[in-house]
């Protein structure tokens, strides 16, 4: 039993051995394989990326294409010029010069030979290159032309009439702002800071102006503006910047970057009425004869005071009676009324009679007129004269509606012609 026990283990036991030989030959003949492999993509890679490979080629021949394109912009540039009546006298400018290409493609500066700058002047002059063949600095003129795009540099000259290249390099581009990149706006100006708006009191539309904003800088991605008015019952401004007078009165017009709401820009606005010289608007009263009021309203000459006026105009009579014309005007926003008032009388043998000018809250032909809010005027008997004065009244403690009236008083007598009126020139004018 043991001699058979020992006959099987030597049977198994070279069956064992013959495997693990062929383990051996198996992982032997991988290795060679990946050895092989990774030679033959070595190759391969060297091939792509070496110093002869396809992409270090491929990048060459870009940068030979783009600098021949390059070359051949400068010479079409120069040789377009020299064709062209932009040339006076065989020279041209460096800014001529720049206008061959796009806007913002090159940079170009006067230069030596090996491209160093030359700060003294900016005139080429062709005729000094064109007519030598010689290298000499006395006769030649040399540009730097930089591309800013690639940063590529040329130095050109001309030689018997030919446009030469006599160096290039390669510069450091100039930084330029990346595509799609937002640009905030930081700066907002306006071209006014206050305005001045007057309404006539027989004008149909509104005055208007402008305000003109600007919003830096140049390239800012988000330029609009949003305008807006402190008080829009005095001024309106629309999207534009168009103010349009609504009222007397003072307002803010405010000009706001949407981009950036922190920055504003401001003008103030300053509305004023003038009533104008016509009878549209008054009230035309008298105590005494309807039919002695003479309309439209008289005219005085510009032989006072040089200025054209208007005035009420009523005959006399027995008794002392009062005319009147009286105009409501809303008085919440005004602080002052001004303007050119005139008295005339005719009297030849009386030394009294009154003009008043005042601010009052009946329109009735009386001399009821508000506390301290009020002027008298006094004819020079016997003269026929104009007397003028300039009006002046402080209204501030005054708001709502009241009435600015002009009053004549004729006195017990028996003929007698009395007028008061103001400027057509100045007019009454309501200023906040």
């Amino acid at each position: 039993m043991k001699n058979q026990n020992l006959k099987s283990n030597k049977k198994y036991g070279k069956f064992t051995n013959i495997s693990n030989n062929n383990k051996g030959i198996t992982l032997i003949a991988l290795v060679i394989t990946i050895i092989v492999l990774l030679i033959l993509a070595g190759i391969t890679i060297m091939s792509v990326t070496g110093e002869n490979g396809i992409l270090k080629r491929t990048s060459e021949a870009a940068k030979t294409h783009i600098v021949a394109e390059e070359k051949e912009k400068i010479r079409l540039a120069f040789l377009d010029l020299l064709a062209s009546d932009m040339v006076d006298g065989n020279t041209i400018t460096i800014e001529e010069l720049k206008k061959e290409f796009a806007e913002g493609e090159v940079n170009i500066v006067k230069c030596d030979s090996e491209g160093n700058e030359i700060t003294t002047g900016a005139t080429i002059k062709l005729a000094d290159i064109a007519t030598s063949d010689s290298n000499t600095a006395n006769n030649e003129q040399y540009v730097k032309i930089t591309f800013i795009k690639t940063g590529n540099w040329y130095v050109t000259n001309m030689k018997s009439g030919k446009i030469v290249v006599s160096k290039e390099g390669e510069g450091k581009k100039e930084p330029t702002e990346p595509e799609n990149q937002e640009v905030v706006a930081n700066e907002i100006t306006i071209d006014k800071t206050e305005i001045k708006l007057q309404k006539l009191s027989d004008q149909a539309e509104e005055p208007t102006t402008k305000i003109t904003a600007s919003v830096g800088p140049e390239n800012a991605t988000n330029k609009e503006i949003e305008w807006s008015s402190s008080n829009d019952s005095i001024a309106t401004v629309d999207n534009d910047g168009n103010v349009t007078w609504k009222g007397i009165g003072k307002t803010t017009i405010t000009a706001k970057l949407k981009a950036n709401e922190e920055i504003t820009k401001s003008c103030e606005i300053i509305n004023s009425l003038k009533i104008v010289a016509t009878e549209d608007g008054w009230n035309i009263k008298t105590t005494g004869d309807e039919s002695a009021i003479q309309l439209p309203l008289v005219r005085l000459t510009s032989s006072v005071n040089g200025a054209d006026g208007v005035a009420i105009r009523s005959a006399g009579g027995e008794g002392t009676y009062y005319t009147a014309m009286s105009r409501e005007v809303d008085l919440t926003n005004v602080s002052t009324i001004s303007g050119i008032i005139y008295s005339y009388n005719d009297f030849t043998n009386k030394e009294k009679d009154f003009c008043y000018v005042g601010i009052s809250n009946s329109a009735e032909p009386n001399v009821d007129f508000e506390n301290e809010y009020v002027k008298t005027y006094n004819g020079v008997p016997g003269t026929y004269e104009i007397k003028w004065d300039q009006l002046s009244m402080d209204v501030s403690k005054l708001t709502g509606k009241h009435y600015i009236k002009i009053v004549a008083e004729h006195p017990n007598v028996n003929h007698m012609s009395t007028m008061i009126g103001y400027s057509t020139d100045t007019g009454l004018v309501l200023e906040p």
